[in-house]
């Protein structure tokens, strides 16, 4: 191993991760919007379109959010090895990536096919759904692909590259989906969801083409053209992506858990539970962006072997984390019925009640801001048993507390963020206590612990 690093000094400084931040945070927005304004452009055109690609959505998510949840672990890889000053390393990584993209089709297709069939049995969407199922199932390898390659700008801090791509092609995607949803007069008959899920499937293709290119293309000292499939290096790769997959769908299932008891607790409950979804997203947004530039900048910090400087991310990411509460509370403290009225127009809740939910979102926002800190040291460390216990602890206190809380005390629909909350209390503590002894073992551990234990790389 190279012992020379590519990690200087100003690793972990404010400064330095704030003009990171930015552009992950673009890349996540962008990653959003994509989606949501398709939904929007088949809202115009029919809301029976709309309400079927959602449901569809939500089957096809199943499978693809644990593929690219797992794909993404490429990026604690690259940044160790660009830490370590060890690029030549980044093209065999990525490659396994790749081929476990392709390999996912042989769980993903079956799984997606027969859930669908039963989640749409009956149904008055089926007719409409079911064909976008099917297009979305045979391109689902290229979400995992795109993850994939989107780890080897991500690893070595390209997000500007990363983010001026992604603005053009999902550009590009958009006029294509308008042209095909709502048609060209004499050219492209309307072709509605069919029409949508093209649009999609051809906006990812080119997206991992261009990144495709751009990384078969790059320097040589990468070895991008270590193409062949090793499995034993695969599953070196792979392991703590699965681990996080599984515990990304542990976490999702005890939301739908609870989605499935706030239901059943009575129309406004499901109300409240809407709103704060919708706000939730935009929110996730900045979570997204710190945990990506948290995740690298530990990484990189681990692969150079610098231990005076594993502190820093940890301090920044706090102070980050308290920026985004901030910036957060001016809308949903100071300003929250502007904010529900311009987000929701058609709403009709007391000014109590808006205030109450406004609160309650905040304080939900606030904590899994500080529950990405320790999320961010968790994964560069690949400390796959609490990535485990994150989802028991997501079903023991997220789930768990708010459904005693809900059984037990008279709560109103406008409280349900606030009740939430305090299970979210727990799950940023115990992460925030586990990435700190992580980092505090990194800062003692020897140079001989670091190359021969947990923080050494695959070769």
């Amino acid at each position: 191993m190279n012992n020379s690093s590519s990690v200087d000094s100003k690793a972990g400084n404010i400064k330095h991760l704030f003009f990171l931040f930015f552009p992950l945070v673009g890349v996540a927005l962008l990653s959003t919007l994509f989606p949501f304004l398709e939904k929007i452009l088949l809202g115009r055109f029919s809301l029976e379109a709309m309400e079927a690609v959602i449901a569809a959505s939500t089957v096809c998510n199943v499978v693809k959010i644990p593929c690219v949840t797992a794909a993404f672990i490429a990026q604690v890889h690259i940044g160790r090895f660009a830490g370590a000053n060890t690029p030549e390393h980044m093209g065999p990584c990525i490659w396994q990536m790749i081929w476990f993209s392709f390999l996912s089709m042989i769980v993903t297709v079956p799984i997606t096919l027969i859930y669908g069939h039963y989640y749409f049995a009956g149904t008055t969407i089926h007719d409409l759904a079911l064909p976008y199922l099917y297009i979305m199932t045979a391109g689902n390898f290229l979400f995992p692909l795109g993850s994939a390659l989107s780890c080897f700008y991500l690893g070595n801090r390209r997000g500007k590259e990363l983010l001026k791509i992604t603005f053009i092609i999902q550009s590009a995607g958009l006029c294509l989906a308008c042209a095909l949803i709502f048609g060209i007069p004499s050219i492209i008959p309307p072709l509605g969801l069919i029409g949508a899920a093209i649009a999609f499937i051809a906006t990812q293709l080119l997206f991992c083409l261009v990144l495709f290119r751009n990384f078969s293309q790059s320097s040589t000292i990468y070895a991008p053209s270590s193409w062949k499939l090793r499995p034993s290096l695969l599953w070196e790769y792979l392991r703590t992506g699965l681990t996080r997959a599984f515990s990304t769908t542990s976490a999702l299932l005890a939301w739908s858990v609870l989605s499935f008891f706030v239901i059943h607790e009575g129309n406004d409950f499901l109300l409240v539970l809407t709103l704060g979804g919708v706000l939730w997203e935009i929110s996730s947004v900045l979570t997204e962006g710190l945990l990506q530039l948290l995740t690298t900048e530990v990484s990189q910090i681990i692969g150079s072997q610098q231990r005076s400087l594993i502190e820093k991310p940890f301090r920044t990411g706090l102070l980050f984390s308290c920026g985004i509460s901030a910036c957060l509370a001016i809308p949903l403290i100071l300003f929250p019925q502007q904010l529900f009225h311009i987000c929701f127009p058609t709403l009709s809740l007391p000014t109590t009640s808006l205030n109450t939910l406004a609160l309650g979102l905040w304080a939900c926002f606030t904590l899994d801001a500080l529950n990405v800190v320790g999320l961010g040291y968790i994964l560069a460390f690949k400390d796959t048993l609490q990535l485990l216990l994150r989802g028991i602890l997501c079903w023991l206190f997220e789930t768990g507390c708010a459904y005693l809380i809900l059984k037990n005390f008279s709560i109103e629909a406008p409280q349900l963020w606030l009740v939430i909350s305090t299970g979210l209390i727990f799950v940023a503590t115990i992460n925030l206590l586990r990435a700190f002894f992580l980092k505090k073992q990194f800062a003692a551990s020897t140079q001989s612990s670091i190359e021969n234990e947990v923080f050494n790389s695959p070769e």
